[in-house]
């Protein structure tokens, strides 16, 4: 984005429409390049301030729907304190001119938008002191209001005698002490649910204890009688040593090593060993300049080799980039010892430094252009990924006819002779089968002046490529894609073009779909509200006629909470009376209560649970209900399911409740579901569920017992011996065997992941390349063997195309004749992601039906993913004919279903596969250990989306949910999810940006999972990004607003290396930094320049700043811009406007230590 501001006190030019008799800051954002002051091709936003410098009014201009400008009120209390924020109205204005009657306007709007609401704006109660704490905190609407007491409530007070345990470390953890009183700082948050409970007082309450270095000691929670605690123990020099989870023992050390998590640290305060509950110890080993040099032990990533242990090792160059990444085997077990034994090595190195080279270096095998100078040298190891930065010279690199002088109109400005310098240019990634098999991924990319990736070309390890063009604006938007897709080299190639439409506001409007010389597929068409909200969709149909398959409609209420997808109660259109051109009626319908449940046993939940969901589905036309109940942790505990009665037949209670308990961190100790059927007078039990676990590692389930004694839901099979275990382990926590589904052994590679299952009823291989993505299943049976590709998310079964995503769907692909016939799938999916209801049309001159809309296939889940038997497994398609037609589909081979991951069901295996890890859901648990179970220690590690399944989408490992076109709105995306944290919490977060490539080809970026520091500074060493990625840049935050501290601005000194703080951080790793600060901006430090940019002003912001810079409530969930692009897996959409996802609370991270002086500190603060 290209920033223009004007800085205007007493305004006096009389060629602009602002209002002379205010001061104000005015902002353009220029969306297409000029050399002039052209202001029309810019946004603008203007800040009006008083005669105290203090802002009293924001207005984006013509961002509204109908391009008037939108004005955000803002107020002060006697003591110039920001303790109401008002949500932004729509204007009739198009000029930016001061409003003075603003506030008034904004409660008028919102007596009409998204309900009648008195309160448009959240409201603080704060103490009267210097520290300005909130203790007290209300959102907008009416069933938040102060008045309402649905409020989260603060009380900050110190421990008294004998409430928070003191730990010693020597000779092993234990507890025999307390803190005095008033040693500790406490602070007690009650969320908006919480009510007076007289049996149960702490209900729905937090207590956080922190000593007085901000490091927090103690995190206790309440659930009835239970407590819920986990304690955080450091050494002498502030480093976490060990997290005791709710479930933790230290009466032994073995009962550490089984529940508790443990580090340690070298003498330069690095950390060295780590040990996760479940897992044996993990270790580290750093190069002479710091750097992460090699991880272990490993799993081989390579199958049928004699070792199977070993080193994960990256190497770098000059830069400090990763270049080459590699597995080196060793024989006997990894322990300290041979750590520090590899480590010296390491110290002893001459070369720490990876040089580029013209010639070939073959290292077991591998061909590269480094010198493979820096240990370990010569062949004593086996390399995973090759990364290329700078010029086109390395093996298989494209040469000068490889790349055009422009690509879908944009100038291509590197090539072989005007080299790309700091760009990825190519990389190598291994098909790991065996140590001698050198199969690749070989890729290349081509950039224009802006750094964007105009061209990404990948060969896949059959020898075809798949070739993604694209065409991207100035301020970056995606305007087209072209994709070249060929299974082999030989293959004819699969050409799609796609082509994307925006508004003035820049919100997508019109995405199309061409395959090959197809006709135009208008694959969704939008429209927003007022605030820029999604509000209806239209999908399918042939671009630029007036025929669609569906209109989709979305409701949101005032916090932004999705509420409805259509309209539940919808009066049904007869086929006859559908006007022609319009939309036919509603497939499917969903609605979603939060505080305003249809019914009993729903209750209003107010802090973002979901008290129940409704659906409707033109199958059967039938309401169908789920009311939810959770625990004081928010975790779900039952689904009531009802099926409402409708004309002469009856309602009808209980057929699919599921409920479920737990214990301590989250492991299930009960499950019951009923199924099967659906009756006014009886139920039917399917499950009866009882779990059982390993007394000296209790996150380890052994064996389940299923005392309902059918075959739906989970199925022991003949497994009926209840003195014999279903489960066994190895040392990484991965499950080995399990007996109910007569899996006799599961072989895993380096990542954890599964690359040989073998069942009684044959054998299933999962191949991938080094960085953990499928490519190739194998299901070996006698009766149906098969081989599935996974091909740049182009899907073959045997040689043949399955399909291949949309944004809004799939393209199903059947054969006949040995002509390729081309369908396209639409769905309709959820808050979750999850796929309800598949829907298409026939294909004109093959299809009989080819005028009807065709179901394919509905789908509805228990809350952990088990779906509905009975009623939602047909298959049908109906006419918009006076004559309702319904016949029977049989094509169903889409199996992304439960938030979108791929169900495999061959040989009864029955997992949904995600990312990073399995997951088995009908008993509710992964198959492996959490990738990022440190993020969460109060949560056991096979947990399955922390048992919030109603709201809260699984993350998949250690990749992001979301990707992005650049650095910039990655980073973007970063601060507008954690500043309010940051804010609210008074603690920075930082994150690494990462390069990577998309499953199209195309390098894309992300973040990894922030990690939580203390106020005044967080670690980017403790951030970790996937393997085979690319470190780019820093993002982090400042916390809240603190008058001795600069913390509005980048520390560090501008272009100095030495400099401690964030500049100097940014110049000593040669890459860019991000920082969202408490008044609300977010800038960028450019190292190549050294010029300091604000991005923009619109990130949440501290209501007690006194020069805010915005109106933006850190309690109100805030609208993502830019959107992401192409999400994992394969099949999920490329570029779509989605609703406003629902607000989950982030679970809390282990603290990070307080800030210390070492090389890798990002702290705010700039003494004055």
């Amino acid at each position: 984005m290209r920033l223009v501001t004007i800085f205007m006190f007493v305004c006096f030019m009389a060629t602009t429409a602002q209002t002379p008799t205010e001061n104000y800051i005015l902002q353009y954002s220029y969306r297409s390049p000029t050399t002039t002051s052209d202001y029309s091709l810019a946004r603008s936003t203007i800040t009006y301030f008083d005669g105290l410098g203090r802002e009293t009014q924001v207005i984006n201009g013509k961002m509204s729907n109908t391009g008037t400008d939108l004005i955000t009120h803002i107020e002060y209390d006697l003591f110039g304190r920001k303790v109401r924020n008002f949500l932004p109205y729509k204007s009739s204005q198009t000029n930016l001119n001061f409003v003075a009657n603003a506030k008034q306007n904004t409660l008028n709007f919102y007596q009409t938008f998204r309900g009648a609401n008195d309160n448009p704006y959240s409201e603080s109660r704060v103490e009267f002191s210097q520290l300005n704490r909130t203790f007290e905190a209300a959102a907008p609407g009416n069933s938040w209001k102060m008045s309402n007491a649905h409020t989260i409530k603060t009380e900050f007070s110190t421990n008294v005698a004998d409430e928070v345990k003191i730990f010693a470390l020597t000779p092993i953890l234990s507890s025999s002490q307390y803190y005095s009183p008033g040693m500790l700082f406490k602070s007690t948050v009650k969320d908006e649910n919480w009510v007076v409970n007289s049996m149960f007082p702490k209900n729905k309450t937090t207590e956080e204890f922190t000593n007085k270095n901000g490091q927090v000691i103690l995190k206790r929670q309440y659930n009835g009688a239970e407590i819920i605690q986990t304690y955080y123990v450091y050494d002498r020099y502030g480093n976490l040593v060990y997290v005791i989870p709710p479930n933790g023992n230290i009466s032994t050390q073995t009962t550490i090593d089984n529940t508790c998590y443990q580090y340690r640290y070298d003498l330069k305060n690095r950390l060295i060993e780590k040990r996760i509950p479940g897992k044996h110890w993990e270790f580290i080993v750093y190069d002479r300049l710091g750097r992460v040099a090699a991880t272990g032990p490993s799993s081989s990533p390579f199958s049928g080799g004699i070792i199977n242990t070993g080193w994960l090792i990256t190497k770098y160059d000059t830069f400090s980039r990763p270049v080459i990444t590699g597995w080196m085997g060793v024989s006997g077990n990894i322990t300290a010892s041979t750590r520090n034994s590899l480590q010296l090595l390491y110290n002893n190195a001459g070369v720490f430094n990876e040089s580029k080279t013209t010639t070939n270096t073959s290292v077991t095998g591998t061909v590269m252009w480094y010198n493979n100078a820096s240990y370990p040298t010569l062949n004593s190891y086996n390399v995973l990924t090759i990364s290329y930065f700078d010029d086109y010279s390395y093996p298989g690199a494209p040469v000068a006819a490889d790349i055009p002088g422009t690509i879908l109109g944009d100038v291509v400005l590197y090539n072989v002779t005007n080299k790309p310098r700091g760009l990825l240019t190519g990389t190598w990634v291994r098909i790991a089968e065996t140590t001698g098999d050198q199969s690749s991924e070989r890729t290349y990319f081509c950039y224009d002046a802006f750094g964007n990736a105009l061209r990404t070309s990948k060969t896949n390890y059959l020898g075809g490529v798949t070739i993604t063009d694209q065409k991207i604006g100035f301020d970056g938007r995606q305007l087209q894609k072209i994709v070249t897709h060929k299974r082999l080299s030989t293959s004819e190639p699969i050409i799609i073009s796609e082509l994307f439409s925006y508004n003035e506001q820049d919100q997508l409007i019109l995405a199309t779909h061409q395959i090959n010389n197809g006709q135009v597929e208008a694959i969704s068409n939008c429209q927003y509200d007022e605030l820029g909200t999604l509000i209806t969709k239209k999908v399918g149909g042939i671009a630029g006629s007036n025929n669609v398959l569906q209109k989709i409609d979305y409701k949101y209420n005032i916090r932004g909470w999705l509420t409805d997808i259509n309209d539940i109660n919808g009066v049904e259109i007869p086929p006859s009376s559908i006007t022609p051109g319009l939309a036919p009626y509603d497939l499917f319908r969903f609605k979603i209560a939060y505080d305003s449940p249809a019914s009993n046993p729903s209750i209003a939940l107010y802090n973002g649970n979901i008290s129940e969901t409704t659906w409707r589905t033109e199958n059967d036309n039938r309401k169908r209900r789920y009311a939810y109940n959770y625990d004081p942790l928010n975790r779900i505990k039952a689904a009531s399911y009802t099926k409402l009665g409708q004309g002469f037949d009856s309602v009808i209670l209980n057929s699919f409740n599921e409920t479920v308990d737990y214990d301590k961190v989250g492991n299930i100790k009960y499950l019951h579901r009923n199924g099967d059927v659906e009756d006014p007078y009886f139920t039917f039990e399917v499950d009866n569920l009882e779990y059982f676990y390993d007394v000296e590692c209790p996150n380890k389930l052994l064996k389940i017992e299923d005392y309902s004694n059918s075959t739906s839901g989970f199925d022991d099979g003949d497994n009926d011996d209840s003195s014999t275990n279903d489960y066994a382990y190895d040392s990484f926590g991965n499950i080995l065997s399990d007996q109910n589904k007569t899996i006799n052994n599961i072989v895993y590679n380096h990542l954890n992941l599964p690359t040989v299952i073998s069942l009684n009823a044959g054998t299933i291989k999962y191949y991938y390349n080094a960085l953990g993505e499928k490519v190739k299943k194998v299901v070996q049976t006698p009766e149906y063997p098969s081989e599935t590709y996974y091909l740049d998310s182009f899907q073959y079964l045997n040689n043949y195309l399955q399909f291949f995503p949309t944004s809004e769907g799939y393209v199903d692909v059947s054969l006949t004749r040995a002509v390729q016939l081309f369908n396209y799938v639409y769905n309709y999916k959820d808050h979750l992601g999850n796929v309800r209801l598949s829907f298409g049309q026939g294909i004109p001159g093959t299809d009989p039906y080819a005028d009807r809309i065709q179901i394919l296939e509905e789908s509805n889940f228990y809350p952990f993913g088990l779906k509905h038997k009975n009623y939602n497994v047909s298959q049908s398609q109906y006419t918009a004919n006076p004559d309702l037609d319904i016949q029977t589909c049989t094509r169903c081979d889409y199996k992304y279903k439960y938030q979108e991951q791929e169900r495999q069901e061959e040989l009864g295996l029955n997992w949904d596969s995600f990312r990073f890890r399995n997951y088995d859901y009908a008993i509710g648990r992964f198959m492996t250990i959490d990738p990022l179970a440190e993020k969460y220690p109060g949560w056991s590690p096979y947990v399955f989306s922390g048992n919030r399944v109603i709201d809260a989408r699984e993350l998949e490992g250690l990749e992001p949910y979301v990707l992005f076109n650049n650095k910039d709105a990655a980073a973007k995306n970063f601060s507008q999810l954690y500043n309010s944290r940051s804010i609210v919490d008074n603690r920075e977060f930082v994150t690494k940006i990462y390069a990577t490539t998309d499953v199209n080809g195309n390098i894309v970026y992300a973040y990894a999972q922030p990690v939580q520091g203390g106020p005044a500074g967080a670690t980017p060493s403790s951030v970790t990004i996937p393997n085979g990625t690319t470190y780019a840049a820093v993002a982090h935050t400042h916390g809240a607003y603190d008058a001795r501290y600069r913390n509005d601005d980048f520390s560090g000194l501008v272009g100095d290396p030495t400099s401690q703080g964030d500049m100097g951080y940014a110049e000593r790793h040669n890459m860019d930094i991000y920082v969202a600060t408490p008044n609300g901006s977010f800038q960028k430090y450019d190292f190549m320049t050294n010029a300091i940019k604000v991005l923009s002003y619109d990130m949440p912001s501290d209501p007690m700043h006194p020069s805010r810079k915005n109106n933006r409530d850190p309690l109100v969930p805030t609208n993502l811009t830019p959107a992401p692009i192409t999400p994992r897996p394969p099949v999920m959409p490329t570029v779509t406007p989605v609703p406003i996802p629902i607000p989950a609370p982030s679970p809390a991270p282990a603290p990070s230590p307080a800030p210390k002086p070492k090389p890798f500190i990002i702290p705010n603060p700039i003494k004055t």
